[in-house]
């Protein structure tokens, strides 16, 4: 029988055009879950389709777990219960392991992780981050530090044009 997850929904709110059917891997136990609206049909299905030794169904969470071997047949029951598209939410193990895998952050020179993090901001969210530590560091401030703002202001000019070529 698949392990109990410390994933709980109890705050779950599905919205009127979310899913119907979310079927998903847990990383941490190592198997499929799947929730759905009560359906009498997909019920009965389920515990023919699963054997009681491969299937458990939390009556808090109202989520059934399931080993993976039975993930395609589930998959295909599911859309066969709810056929429109955007009905049924699927996340297979793939995609998310490669969602909890670790980042290559780690092993990277600080350098190059700040390189890598300017890179990616747009203009704007770094011309802000820019004022907001101008504003802290100018000397006609209480805290404010001349050389700071100095340093500042020449690693924002080079920033701009070379960065984001203004």
């Amino acid at each position: 029988m698949p392990r109990t997850s410390q994933f709980r929904h109890s705050s779950f709110q599905p919205m009127s055009n979310a899913p119907k059917c979310k079927i998903w891997w847990d990383v941490d136990i190592m198997s499929y879950h799947i929730s759905t609206p009560y359906n009498p049909e997909f019920v009965a299905a389920i515990k023919q389709l699963i054997p009681a030794s491969d299937r458990e169904f939390h009556d808090s969470t109202k989520i059934w777990i399931f080993t993976e071997r039975f993930f395609s047949p589930v998959c295909s029951l599911a859309a066969a219960i709810w056929p429109t598209l955007g009905e049924v939410n699927i996340i297979n193990r793939e995609a998310a392991e490669r969602a909890n895998a670790p980042t290559t952050t780690d092993k990277k020179p600080m350098a190059d992780i700040c390189q890598d993090f300017i890179n990616i901001l747009p203009f704007e969210a770094a011309q802000t981050a820019y004022r907001k530590a101008a504003i802290m560091l100018h000397p006609d401030k209480n805290s404010g530090d001349q050389e700071k703002m100095s340093k500042l202001n020449v690693l924002w000019d080079r920033i701009q044009k070379e960065v984001f070529k203004k």
